[in-house]
């Protein structure tokens, strides 16, 4: 049946109310959307003064000691060398240096004899590994028909600690004993992107640099990893290997190629 002129108007603006009702709808809809979970403000600033930052060197100077008298085996002068940081505090070690003229602009060698050395293992592809947060070095060893040695099972070679990838239950920090349940049940959702990844100085901008964290709610748990040590792919969320392994990133970068997904492994 056909309609007539007025009855095709009435049609049409009909159609028209439903379209706005339908998309004063959809705002009410996005309006009423949830915010960004977030941890309270209070608990935010309180975990930021706890995480650990180095800060950098600004000065670095050189006092005599014993008189200026030079060590009778190398013939070479004995210094106090002080690392002056930012922060405030000073690190002395002592070190031997060449003699020289005082108007003398030639470099000399410097000695510095450490009884405490430290390895880094960052860089290595099995550094860390969401399935062995300790570093315990799980796996077992075993030799291929190609006569070569395969590690099988997780195998880390460190703590996340080194990575200053940590968690915290409200404001408290979990240490040994009490970080392996809740990050075993945490992992899964990060790993899965089913939490948001966050940067903590947009939200407390006296924290420390580079932290990125993700905020699970419902257990009030809160894991903050060191953009410069486990980066972050174009999402947001950590770089892991193909093996899983995180990417543990160092300063001295090699050339290598960066992968669609923002990480770099190979550097």
């Amino acid at each position: 049946m056909a309609l007539k002129a007025g009855g095709r108007s009435q049609v049409m603006q009909n159609l028209l109310r439903i379209v706005y009702l339908l998309f004063g709808a959809m705002l009410v809809s996005l309006d009423a959307a949830p915010a960004q979970d977030l941890p309270p403000l209070d608990i935010l600033r309180a975990i930021a003064g706890k995480l650990p930052h180095q800060p950098q060197t600004r000065g670095t100077t050189f006092q005599p000691s014993d008189s200026g008298a030079a060590n009778p085996m190398c013939e070479m002068q004995r210094f106090s060398m002080t690392l002056a940081t930012g922060s405030g505090t000073a690190r002395s070690l002592p070190v031997l240096l060449d003699r020289k003229p005082p108007d003398d602009d030639t470099q000399v060698t410097l000695l510095a004899v450490l009884h405490r050395v430290t390895v880094d293992v960052d860089g290595s592809p099995r550094t860390y590994h969401p399935g062995d947060p300790h570093g315990a070095g799980t796996c077992t060893t075993e030799t291929g028909p190609d006569g070569k040695k395969h590690n099988s099972g997780v195998c880390a070679l460190d703590d996340f600690a080194s990575a200053h990838l940590l968690v915290f239950q409200g404001a408290q920090k979990l240490g040994k004993g009490e970080f392996e349940s809740p990050w075993t049940n945490f992992w899964p959702l990060i790993r899965d992107k089913k939490l948001t990844p966050l940067d903590l100085k947009q939200y407390v901008d006296t924290a420390p640099d580079g932290y990125y964290f993700f905020y699970w709610k419902e257990r009030s748990l809160t894991a903050f990893f060191k953009r410069e040590i486990i980066p972050q792919a174009s999402d947001g969320f950590p770089c892991q290997r193909d093996s899983g392994y995180f990417v543990a990133a160092t300063t001295l970068k090699q050339d290598g190629d960066v992968l669609s997904n923002g990480c770099a492994p190979s550097r």
